[in-house]
């Protein structure tokens, strides 16, 4: 599950940002951190017959061959490297 928050929005300060998402976090999101393993658990099981089918149809594609590999020439005729520096 996410949560979506869309604070910039409007004329919120700075501070009632802060004050708004550490309000969520201290009252909100202990709940869904609680038995979250078990959640995740359970759905990964609910979910484990539909993937196996799921990988079981997936047709994988084929390693190419040396020679099917496409050669891609260079848009320069020399690589442009160290003419700047990092401040």
């Amino acid at each position: 599950d996410q949560v979506i928050v869309m604070q910039q929005a409007g004329r919120n300060k700075n501070e009632h940002i802060r004050e708004s998402l550490e309000l969520f976090a201290a009252e909100v999101m202990p709940e869904f951190v609680e038995g979250r393993e078990a959640r995740e658990r359970k759905k990964a099981e609910e979910l484990a017959p539909y993937i196996e089918a799921a990988l079981a149809r997936k047709k994988y594609m084929q390693p190419l061959a040396d020679d099917e590999i496409p050669v891609v020439r260079a848009s320069v005729a020399q690589a442009i490297v160290g003419q700047g520096s990092v401040d």
